[in-house]
């Protein structure tokens, strides 16, 4: 693996082209599609995945977002308090971002029976 920090399109052409010198084949992991490669080398374009911890925030919202909304299969689909208290939930762990202190939540008595009797 190398990793190329470049000082303009120029410098990342000439990075490529003494690896390919010295190299039997140079393929190269981009999320830039219009990244420059050298001739003869491969591109290929790779999905987003998190380089540190923080970058874990994005893709955990993303996910958040997408079970926000209940199917109408669902046991607590026409309840509005398990609604509400489901949205609070999810609001509580869309908002929180690495490094912050992790909310304390307080527990309805029912909620404490539902998990231990």
């Amino acid at each position: 693996m190398v990793e190329v920090e470049d000082r303009g399109v120029q410098g990342y052409k000439n990075v490529m082209e003494a690896l390919k010198e010295q190299s039997v084949y140079v393929y190269v992991h981009s999320r830039d599609q219009k990244t420059p490669i050298a001739e003869g080398s491969t591109l290929s374009n790779v999905p987003w995945f998190p380089r540190k911890i923080r970058d874990l925030d994005r893709f955990a919202n993303h996910i958040l977002s997408y079970g926000s909304e209940l199917t109408s299969d669902h046991p607590g689909f026409t309840d509005p308090v398990y609604r509400e208290r489901r949205t609070e939930f999810a609001d509580i762990a869309y908002y929180h971002k690495h490094g912050q202190q992790i909310p304390h939540v307080e527990y309805t008595e029912e909620e404490i029976k539902t998990w231990y009797g």
